[in-house]
């Protein structure tokens, strides 16, 4: 274009040239401020989105001449009103590029961005108010129709018992998982079952073990259910075709046994008892991406978005891995003790609830972006595993050491007891919630599986409740074997 220097495509949105001297782009003014967004991982957008909608206070401004952070109201253009129209224009676009992108106050740019793993300081400058706002997130979630809807805690026996002889009771296996096709897999030390609760078909995996003391340490499905990953001491990943049945992918990148898996997609994450973590594509053949975060991995969730991978260990830390760029997003000292139980708050953006073994037994609720506590609530209580439940959006955990060792809590905000499970006195080991989120399966030292309709509607409950109970029910209905 004729009187250009640059391309029109050289021009960032303020109209100033854009360097060619790499990704992250010219400074502006004298305020040294990034036009380029250079990592959209790091950008921390519920804080974005507070500052965007809350109004400035008094507390906001140090001096008369500082401009408003509130730049989502449209700046005056009419040149009789304002005796300048263009000079004032000129001024909002200034403030907006000042505020906006980080040359103001340090607390004040609406696109704060987080530091990078060797930056990041160990206090975050993050508003107060913007911790109630997300409270206030919290407490307004709808709690349906649920039978926890009531201010009263009640009580529940289970709906249906199974027998899952040999059982390992052991804190450091996860071994039961419910797929999307409705199928629960369950490890009985070194025996793989599959059971369809809805036509009551069980088949067991043909899994061959080199030694006679080998056992499955962590069982999980991929999203789509129809491969089933095994890790097994001392060092095997094994994932199966559950149609062919027959191991599709070896995986033997571990030097010791893989404690916890977890899919998203084609990714297959695992944890090892050295602390590793490592991530492996289906149509990879090696890893591509191997850290170690702990001590010992005891948990690992990915977020329902994808982006985020949290991991739980032994050493009472938290540590969230942002996927895109597969970096140490956050490492949180969470808790006195070992982090077992895991889970994210679907529908609540970012949201990660966990709970801390013996000696600490305590529920809290974390902001991964910011690594802040949102709330928490002491059981005293060991807290082996949690779930959440989407439709209801409740929290469910299992204990050890309590009279009421499966538990549903209603009011994310302040975590108040909704719903006692009862059924067994042993403690919970393992849970897991049907594709439908109506079902719950729960494992527990006693060597039973038991099954709680406790989430759907009405009418649903008591028609499974009926065929349940019906004497004609088949023998591979009552039992995993």
């Amino acid at each position: 274009m004729a009187g250009y220097e640059h391309s029109p495509q050289d021009y960032s949105i303020f109209g100033a040239p854009r360097s060619r001297a790499g990704s992250v782009g010219a400074k502006i003014g004298d305020h040294g401020v990034d036009r380029m967004l250079p990592r959209r991982g790091s950008l921390d957008v519920d804080l974005s989105h507070f500052k965007l909608m809350t109004p400035p206070t008094a507390d906001d401004d140090d001096s008369d001449d500082k401009p408003s952070v509130f730049v989502h109201k449209t700046p005056p253009t009419d040149s009789k009103q304002t005796g300048n129209g263009c000079q004032i224009m000129n001024n909002y676009h200034q403030k907006f590029r000042r505020f906006s992108l980080g040359g103001g106050r340090s607390d004040g740019s609406i696109l704060p961005f987080s530091p990078m793993e060797n930056e990041r300081k160990t206090t975050l400058s993050t508003p107060v108010n913007y911790l109630d706002s997300v409270r206030k997130r919290l407490e307004g979630i709808s709690l349906g129709s649920s039978p926890s809807s009531s201010s009263k805690v009640r009580e529940r026996k289970p709906d249906q018992i199974l027998d899952m002889p040999n059982i390992r009771n052991d804190l450091n296996v996860n071994v039961m998982d419910w797929s999307s096709q409705n199928m629960i897999g369950i490890a009985l030390e070194d025996q793989v079952y599959c059971w369809r609760r809805d036509i009551g078909e069980c088949i067991q995996v043909p899994v061959e073990l080199t030694e006679e003391d080998d056992y499955v340490m962590a069982l999980g499905f991929n999203p789509d259910g129809s491969l089933l990953a095994l890790g097994s001491t001392p060092d095997d990943i094994e994932i199966w075709n559950l149609e062919k049945m027959k191991v599709v992918h070896n995986i033997r990148s571990h030097s010791c046994a893989a404690v916890s898996l977890a899919w998203k997609g084609t990714i297959l994450a695992s944890g090892d008892a050295d602390g590793n973590i490592h991530l492996h594509d289906t149509r990879a053949p090696t890893p591509i991406a191997t850290n170690k975060d702990h001590t010992w991995v005891c948990n690992l969730r990915f977020s329902p978005d994808g982006r985020y991978l949290a991991s739980g260990g032994k050493d009472s830390t938290i540590c969230i891995r942002e996927m895109n760029e597969r970096r140490l997003y956050q490492k949180i000292p969470a808790h006195n003790s070992a982090v077992r139980a895991l889970t994210w708050c679907t529908g609540l953006h970012s949201i990660l609830a966990s709970g801390g073994e013996l000696g600490d037994g305590s529920i809290r609720l974390w902001n991964v972006n910011s690594g802040l506590k949102l709330t928490e609530v002491d059981t005293d209580s060991g807290i082996t595993c949690m779930l959440w439940n989407t439709n209801d959006q409740e929290l469910i955990t299992g204990h050890r050491g309590t009279k009421h060792n499966l538990v549903v809590w209603k009011n994310p905000s302040q975590l108040h007891p909704a719903l006692y499970l009862d059924g067994e006195e042993e403690g919970i080991l393992h849970v897991a919630l049907s594709p439908n989120e109506e079902t719950l399966a729960s494992a527990s030292p006693d060597e039973k599986m038991r099954l709680w309709n406790c989430f759907g509607d009405a009418n649903i409950k008591k028609k499974q409740r009926c065929c349940l109970g019906s004497p004609t029910t088949s023998a591979l209905l009552r039992t995993i074997r």
